[in-house]
């Protein structure tokens, strides 16, 4: 009896016509602050459990302390190593993150036909972008200094705005064009 191996959190699809790109952002800005907080909490609660044990004399126990800041280390680090990844699946974009190489999660999709904008986010439709003041804005770059950062302006089924912006390849580019060439400004 064989088990099937486990799907990797980047394999979405076997389909050659699937494409997919990640990105890993830089550490800085909000991601930094987070993850020296998760390290100042990895040592608060070694210090506490150390703390707790020497008040109760449980000093065997506080051998654990390694362990079981490893066993924390292990189930939340993932969360400040996030990687960003869109994805072109039939005509669709998806955006998705993925947590520590292990957990997928599907964060919206849109109908390339139905995209409002896309364009390039430098010279001239860098100022539209930032002009936008109504829509909730999603990074999807390693950083806002990346190359060839494009953006996506477009609504959703349920009425909600997004300006998202995302670091364009060719392919993507192609595959823009392909299925919407009406609102895709390439430079």
């Amino acid at each position: 009896m064989s088990k099937e191996p486990r799907r990797s959190a980047y394999a979405k699809n076997d389909d050659p016509n699937y494409y997919d790109y990640i990105v890993r952002p830089k550490a800085k800005g909000a991601l930094l602050v987070k993850r020296i907080l998760f390290i100042l909490a990895y040592v608060v609660f070694a210090g506490g459990f150390c703390a707790l044990c020497a008040t109760f004399k449980l000093f065997p126990v506080m051998c654990l302390v390694l362990v079981l800041t490893c066993v924390v280390v292990f189930f939340t680090w993932r969360y400040v190593k996030p990687e960003y990844v869109y994805s072109f699946e039939k005509s669709y974009i998806y955006f998705s993150v993925i947590y520590g190489g292990l957990t997928r999660k599907e964060l919206f999709n849109y109908h390339i036909k139905d995209i409002e904008k896309i364009a390039p986010y430098s010279g001239e439709y860098q100022r539209d972008a930032d002009s936008i003041t109504d829509a909730e804005k999603v990074y999807h770059v390693s950083s806002m200094d990346a190359y060839d950062i494009y953006y996506i302006y477009a609504t959703d089924e349920k009425g909600k705005k997004r300006l998202v912006f995302f670091e364009a390849t060719e392919q993507s580019k192609k595959l823009l064009r392909y299925y919407n060439d009406k609102t895709v400004i390439l430079k």
